[in-house]
């Protein structure tokens, strides 16, 4: 025949292991979710796409943790949304202009909603009130908009390729018309430069040459008279 009797210390340590587990429980419901032992309000959200965001996601506000995701369901209708209920702290005040983002945290990518407050020209979101979210970028579509990025540059390179060979063989072609247009660049470069070095130390040159005109205007107006 058994002994249901239980010693002093058999009993102390079931009443510490039980002691710690509920410890330990409530820990975690404390740290895991504050808005668990708070007053919340609903508010809804619709995505076309969520990004892998999952129920008990944190919401923050500004920066700011206020709540979390309850509930993700879809919308039927002609074009199938998704709809997600956060709870929300009370006290916790959003315009019906708010902005609600999925955004990433950390290293380990934990998915979670984000919402910009809104400005205060519109009027304060209500309980149970319906936002439209601001949907995240698929990482497929990002990699095929690279692609195409890639493929336009490659594209453009090939076309300055091609000006740039056209380029070279209208110079190769013309070499000998380049060569003589330079040079007589740098001739008139030359000429130039010795003229205007001679007017700096003879700066009279110029009068001279102002009166020099005048006088054969002159004389070509006097040879017409007598014409």
């Amino acid at each position: 025949m058994t002994s249901n009797t239980y010693t002093a210390s058999e009993v102390r340590s079931g009443f510490f292991v039980t002691f710690s587990s509920l410890l330990l429980l409530g820990l975690i419901f404390m740290c895991g979710s504050s808005t668990w032992f708070s007053k919340t309000y609903p508010v809804h959200v619709r995505f076309n796409f969520i990004s892998g965001l999952a129920k008990n996601a944190p919401v923050q506000l500004a920066g700011h943790e206020v709540g979390k995701v309850t509930n993700i369901h879809f919308i039927k209708g002609p074009e199938m949304k998704v709809d997600i209920t956060l709870a929300i702290l009370k006290g916790v005040e959003m315009r019906e202009n708010a902005q609600v983002f999925i955004e990433v945290m950390g290293f380990m990518g934990e998915k979670y909603v984000e919402i910009k407050p809104g400005s205060g020209a519109s009027p304060v979101l209500k309980e149970g009130g319906i936002l439209e979210g601001v949907d995240p970028v698929p990482l497929m579509e990002v990699v095929h908009r690279g692609v195409q990025l890639l493929d336009d540059f490659d594209k453009i390179t090939a076309s300055l390729q091609t000006l740039i060979t056209g380029l070279d063989q209208i110079v190769v072609k013309n070499k000998k018309d380049v060569d003589a247009i330079f040079v007589n660049l740098n001739a008139a470069s030359g000429d130039l430069k010795e003229m205007t070095h001679d007017l700096k130390l003879h700066p009279w040159k110029i009068l001279r040459k102002g009166k020099e005109k005048e006088e054969n205007a002159e004389t070509k107006k006097k040879k017409f008279l007598i014409l």
